[in-house]
C-alpha cells in the first residue's frame, strides 16, 4: 500500500504591493556651503532633485522668494534642473541662497549655499623700512597681512635693485611662522644686502591676484658675532583645538646663536617620523597626518645648544573635535498605508551634537498645527496612522559648533496589486489531470507588466510535457498526477519589484492522520464586542473534525447563541462579540478516524488600561542645580503601556516634552534632571505622565506636577546615580539589549561606556541613545554576554563615577530535530526523534499520542521513549497515529507533530502454478495482484530465476496485457 499525502490544501494570500512611480522630492545635487565669484564671470548654484512628477524649482536668497524670471536675462537656471546661473554676477549678488524642489507629493530644501565675492584688499605703497641689528640676535620681520577672501598665501620675496623679484629660501636659522612673519633665529651678515630688499607677498589664489606687501631693508652692525641664549620666538598656543581628519601643525621657533637644534616629544615620549608623524620647516613644525582622536594629548618642542648645554621647551596641549558624522541618516520608507512609520537621524561628533531638526516639505516640524500627526523622541520621528494622502519629503539636521549635515528622505506609497483569483485546494485521484489557476490586477498597471510565477514547497516548477504553465489565464496545469506532486503551490505575481501570492495544497485521494497545519499564536488580544479569531486547521484523511477546550474543560462551541462559532472545513474559533468571561486558556483539536492533532495552547486574553483617577496637582520645588525624579504613576495595562512625558500648559493644550542630555526618561517611565535650572520651572505649565495602550488606541493621561525652582544661585553638585539598569540582567537571543545609565550631578556628567574594560563606540552592533545615556545592543548574541560599564565625569571636578552591568544571553528553545511523519507497510518498528536547543537547557520532550501524553497509555511496551527518541514497536496496520513533541525551557515551548500511517496492501490473485514440460515445448508462468484503491496500470510486474532478473529476448517474452511469462524452451 503507498503514501496517502496531504489531502487539504491552505490558502494562504498576502497583500502584496508594487511601487506605483510617485515619489516626493529627493536632492541629488546640493550647492556646496560656499561659493566664490569675481565680478562678471559666470558662477553657478547647482540643485537638482529626484521626484516623480518631475519637481519644479524656487529659491530664497537671505530668507526672502527670489525671483529668478526678474533679473533681464543675466540669472537663469538650467533646464530641467534648479541650477541656478549668474552670468555676470556683482557685488549685489552676494548673499545666501536656498533651493526648493517641488512637486505635488513634497518639497525638498538644499542646504543654505553663501554667494560671496572674492576680494584681496588694494596695498597703499609704503615708504620702505630699514632695519639695523647686532650680529648674532634674533629677529622677526612683520607681514603687513592684507584683508583677503579666500584667506591670501604668504611667502617672501628678496626684491633687487633693479626690480627682480627672488622665492626667499627658508633655512634652519630663518623661517616663516604661522603669522606669516620672517623669524631670524640669528642674524649674520650674509642676511644684510646693500641694494636688495626683503618683500613679503600675499596671494589670492582664487583671483590669481598678488599684493606685494612691506618692503624692508636689513642691515648688521659692523660688530663680532655674539653668543645669545635660546629664547622662544613664535610658537603655537599652549592649547589648540583640532578637527578630525586634519593635517596638525604644530610650530615652534627658537631665537640664539648657536642656532638651536629641535626635538619633538608627545606626552614625554620622543617621536619619531612615521606615516602618521612628519617634521617640516627644518624641525620647527610637526605636522600630524588626519589626526583622531588618539591624538590627543601633550607636545612638547625642546631646543637645545650643545656648547651652553642649554635645553629650553614649549608645551601644547591638543585637543581633537570633530564636525558631525552620520550614524544613521534617514531613509525613505514605501509603505501601504494604515500604520506608523518612524525615520531615525543620528549621527555623533564633539563636543556632542544637537537634537535633531527635523524638516517635512520644507518647513520645520513644529510650524504643523496636528501635533498628534508627529511624534519626535530624541532621534526618531514617527508619523502616526500614514494615509495615501501623507506622501511628503523629511529632512533631518544635526549640527555642532564646527558645523553641519543634512539629509532628505522621503515617505511615499505603494500602488496595490490585487488578487483577484486565487488557486483552490484541489484532492484528485493517482493518474488525473489538476489546474490551479491565479489571477491580480492593479489599478494603474497592464496585465503585461505583471509577471506570474509558480513555485512548489518553497522551490521554481520545472514546466516539462506533463507541467505546463498557460501564459494567457496564468493556470498551471499537472497531467498524470503521482504521488509525488503532493505539496503546496503557490502562485506569485510580481512587476518586479513587489508582489502577491497565494497558496494552496494538492494531495492525492488516500489515508492520513490529522496534523496541525494552521497553529494559534501564543496569545491573542480582544476588546470586547470586537471580533477575535483563533485560528486552527490540519490535514488529514479523512478531512478531520474539530473540538475544543477552554481552561483544560470540553468548550460546547454550539451552545454559544451564535456568538462563537467556526470557521467551514477548518477549526478556526471566531468570537463575534467577545466579552470578559470568553478570556481563557484554549486548544484546537482536529480528529479523524486514524488519530487525533492538538494546536499549542492560545491564551484570549482581555486587554485593558486601567482609569486613572484625577488626583490634585502637586508643586514640587528644589534648589537650581539639584538632581530630580518625577515619579510617573503608571497604570495597570495589558498590553503594557508606551509612557512618555507631556507639557500641559494653562489652556488644556499638550506639547511633547523634549528630553535632552539634562532631562531623561528612566526605564521605569520617571522623568529625570541630572540637574534642576530655573528654564525647567514654568509657571502655568506642568509635567504631565501619558500612558498609551496602543491596542486599545487609548491614552491616560497621569499625574500632573509643576516644577519650582528657589530664588538661589545655581550651585554645582558631585556626579551621582539616579537611575541605572541592574548589576546584573538577562536577556535573549536576537533581542536588543537596552542599557541605561542616569546621572545627577552639576554641571552635567558627560557619559562614555566600556566593555571588559574596552571603550565602546558605535557601529552595526553598538548604538547611543538617550544622549549617550542609553546603550543598545543589536540582535544580542551569546558573544554579547560580558560585563558592561558607564563612566560619568566631569571636567572642571574631575570627578568619575561608574556603574558596571553584567549581561547573561539566554534563548527560546529551537530546534535541531524536528519529528518526521513516516509511512510504513507494518510489521517492523519505527522511531520518531525530537530534539533542540536552548539556554537554560531545554527539558526532555513530551510525546503525545493521538491528543494524549504518552505516559497516559497502559500499554507501556508498545512505546519506548529514551531521551530524545519515541520507538513505537511491532507496529500493525491498526497503528494510525498523531504523534506530537514539546520541548520547552524557562523562556518558552515549541510544538511539532507528525504521523504514522501506512503503504496500501497489494493482494495477489493468481499465483503462478508449478509447471513440467517436454524439451522443446513452451511453458506460460502467470500471475495477477490488485489493490483496493491502486489501479491495475499502477502496478509493475517483475520476473526473477533463482534470484535474479530474468533478460528477456527472443526466446523469452513478458506480456504486458496479462503479465504472463512465456518461455520457448
Amino acid at each position: 500500500m503507498k503514501i496517502s499525502p496531504l489531502s487539504i490544501f491552505i490558502l494562504v494570500a498576502v497583500a502584496g504591493l508594487v511601487y506605483s512611480g510617485i515619489q516626493p522630492p529627493v536632492m541629488v545635487i546640493n550647492p556646496r556651503a560656499l561659493v566664490l565669484f569675481t565680478e562678471l564671470e559666470t558662477v553657478d548654484l547647482p540643485c537638482k532633485a529626484s521626484g516623480e512628477p518631475q519637481p519644479t524649482y524656487t529659491w530664497k536668497k537671505d530668507k526672502q522668494d527670489f525671483n529668478v524670471a526678474g533679473s533681464d536675462d543675466l540669472i537663469s537656471t538650467v533646464e530641467n534642473e534648479g541650477t541656478l546661473v549668474f552670468k555676470q554676477p556683482r557685488k549685489k549678488d552676494a548673499g545666501m541662497y536656498q533651493c526648493f524642489a517641488n512637486n505635488s507629493y513634497g518639497v525638498a530644501m538644499s542646504g543654505i549655499v553663501e554667494l560671496r565675492l572674492a576680494f584681496l584688499q588694494p596695498y597703499t605703497n609704503q615708504e620702505p623700512e630699514t632695519i639695523t641689528v647686532s650680529p648674532g640676535s634674533s629677529l622677526i620681520l612683520p607681514c603687513n597681512k592684507p584683508i583677503s577672501y579666500p584667506e591670501a598665501k604668504f611667502t617672501w620675496l628678496l626684491k633687487y635693485s633693479d626690480g627682480r623679484l627672488k622665492v626667499l629660501d627658508f633655512t634652519e636659522r630663518i623661517q616663516m611662522d604661522h603669522k606669516a612673519n620672517l623669524v631670524f633665529a640669528n642674524v649674520q651678515e650674509e642676511d644684510s644686502y646693500k641694494d636688495t630688499a626683503y618683500v613679503c607677498a600675499a596671494t589670492n589664489l582664487f583671483l590669481r591676484r598678488i599684493n606685494m606687501l612691506n618692503t624692508i631693508y636689513l642691515r648688521t652692525l659692523p660688530e663680532q658675532l655674539k653668543d645669545y641664549q635660546i629664547h622662544i620666538l613664535s610658537a603655537s598656543p599652549s592649547k589648540m583645538v583640532f578637527l578630525k581628519g586634519d593635517t596638525v601643525e604644530l610650530q615652534c621657533i627658537f631665537g640664539g646663536h648657536p642656532t638651536p637644534k629641535i626635538r619633538w616629544y608627545r606626552n614625554g615620549k620622543s617621536i619619531h617620523p612615521n606615516t602618521k608623524y612628519a617634521f617640516s620647516k627644518f624641525n620647527h613644525q610637526l605636522d600630524i597626518r588626519d589626526a583622531g582622536f588618539e591624538d590627543e594629548g601633550d607636545y612638547e618642542c625642546h631646543a637645545s645648544e650643545r656648547s651652553s648645554g642649554q635645553i629650553l621647551q614649549h608645551t601644547m596641549r591638543v585637543e581633537i573635535e570633530s564636525k558631525p558624522e552620520w550614524t544613521t541618516k534617514p531613509k525613505s520608507i514605501v509603505t501601504s498605508g494604515g500604520s506608523s512609520v518612524t525615520f531615525i537621524c543620528n549621527g555623533t561628533g564633539k563636543p556632542p551634537i544637537s537634537k535633531p531638526v527635523w524638516y517635512i516639505n520644507g518647513k520645520r516640524i513644529n510650524e504643523y498645527s496636528n501635533k498628534n500627526k508627529f511624534i519626535v523622541e530624541e532621534t526618531y520621528l514617527s508619523i502616526i496612522n500614514v494615509t495615501r494622502q501623507d506622501y511628503m519629503t523629511i529632512q533631518c539636521n544635526i549640527s555642532n559648533i564646527h558645523g553641519y549635515i543634512f539629509a532628505d528622505a522621503f515617505l511615499s506609497f505603494h500602488e496595490m496589486i490585487r488578487m483577484e483569483r486565487y488557486p483552490s485546494d484541489l484532492e484528485v485521484s493517482k493518474g488525473a489531470e489538476a489546474i490551479f489557476t491565479c489571477a491580480a490586477t492593479s489599478d494603474t498597471m497592464q496585465e503585461d507588466d505583471l509577471r506570474t510565477i509558480w513555485w512548489k514547497d518553497g522551490k521554481a516548477i520545472a514546466i516539462d510535457d506533463r507541467i505546463s504553465l498557460n501564459s494567457q489565464n496564468n493556470s498551471l496545469t499537472i497531467r498524470s498526477v503521482t504521488r509525488n506532486d503532493v505539496g503546496r503551490y503557490t502562485c506569485m505575481v510580481t512587476d518586479g519589484l513587489d508582489s502577491v501570492n497565494a497558496s494552496a495544497f494538492l494531495s492525492v485521494k488516500g489515508t492520513q492522520p490529522p496534523v496541525i497545519l494552521i497553529n494559534p499564536p501564543t496569545q491573542v488580544l480582544f476588546k470586547e464586542f470586537q471580533t477575535a479569531v483563533l485560528p486552527c486547521k490540519a490535514s488529514g484523511e479523512p478531512q478531520p473534525t474539530y473540538t475544543w477546550k477552554k481552561d483544560k474543560r470540553d468548550f460546547n462551541v454550539a451552545g454559544s447563541d451564535d456568538f462563537i462559532s467556526t470557521v467551514p472545513n477548518e477549526g478556526t474559533l471566531v468570537f463575534k462579540r467577545p466579552r470578559k468571561k470568553d478570556a481563557g486558556m484554549y486548544q484546537c483539536f482536529a480528529n479523524n478516524s486514524y488519530g487525533v492533532a492538538m494546536s499549542g495552547i492560545v491564551e484570549l486574553r482581555l486587554a485593558f488600561l486601567m482609569p486613572y483617577t484625577n488626583q490634585e496637582p502637586e508643586t514640587i520645588t528644589v534648589l537650581p542645580g539639584a538632581s530630580l525624579v518625577l515619579p510617573c504613576n503608571k497604570p495597570i495595562s495589558y498590553p503594557e503601556a508606551n509612557v512618555t512625558w507631556v507639557l500641559k500648559h494653562k489652556d488644556g493644550s499638550f506639547k511633547a516634552f523634549d528630553f535632552t542630555e539634562r532631562i531623561l526618561m528612566d526605564h521605569q517611565a520617571n522623568l529625570v534632571f541630572a540637574n534642576v535650572q530655573e528654564e525647567d520651572s514654568y509657571k502655568d505649565t506642568a509635567y504631565v505622565c501619558a500612558a498609551t495602550n496602543l491596542f486599545l488606541r487609548r491614552i491616560n493621561m497621569l499625574n500632573t506636577i509643576y516644577l519650582r525652582t528657589l530664588p538661589e544661585q545655581l550651585k554645582d553638585y558631585q556626579i551621582h546615580i539616579l537611575s541605572a539598569s541592574p548589576s546584573k540582567m538577562v536577556f535573549l537571543k536576537g533581542d536588543t539589549v537596552e542599557l541605561q545609565c542616569i546621572f545627577g550631578g552639576h554641571p552635567t556628567p558627560k557619559i562614555r561606556w566600556y566593555r571588559n574594560g574596552k571603550s565602546i563606540h558605535p557601529n552595526t552592533k553598538y548604538a547611543f541613545s538617550k544622549f549617550n545615556h542609553q546603550l543598545d545592543i543589536r540582535d544580542a548574541g551569546f558573544e554579547d554576554e560580558g560585563d558592561y560599564e558607564c563612566h560619568a565625569s566631569e571636567r572642571s571636578s574631575g570627578q568619575i563615577l561608574q556603574h558596571t552591568m553584567r549581561v547573561e544571553i539566554e534563548s527560546k528553545p529551537e530546534w535541531t530535530t524536528k519529528p518526521k511523519s513516516i509511512v510504513t507497510s507494518g510489521g517492523s518498528s519505527v522511531t520518531f526523534i525530537c530534539n533542540g536547543t536552548g539556554k537554560p537547557p531545554i527539558s526532555k520532550p513530551v510525546w503525545y499520542i493521538n491528543g494524549k501524553r504518552i505516559n497516559e497509555y497502559s500499554n507501556k511496551n508498545k512505546f519506548i521513549v529514551e531521551e530524545t527518541y519515541l520507538s513505537i514497536i511491532n507496529v500493525t496496520r491498526q497503528d494510525y497515529m498523531t504523534i506530537q513533541c514539546n520541548i520547552s525551557n524557562i523562556h518558552g515551548y515549541i510544538f511539532a507533530d507528525a504521523f504514522l500511517s501506512f503503504h496500501e496492501m497489494i493482494r495477489m490473485e493468481r499465483y503462478p502454478s508449478d509447471l513440467e514440460v517436454s524439451k522443446g515445448a513452451e511453458a506460460i508462468f502467470t500471475c495477477a495482484a490488485t489493490s483496493d484503491t491502486m489501479q491495475e496500470d499502477d502496478l509493475r510486474t517483475i520476473w526473477w530465476k533463482d534470484g535474479k532478473a530474468i533478460a528477456i529476448d527472443d526466446r523469452i517474452s513478458l506480456n504486458s496485457q496479462n503479465n504472463s511469462l512465456t518461455i520457448r524452451v
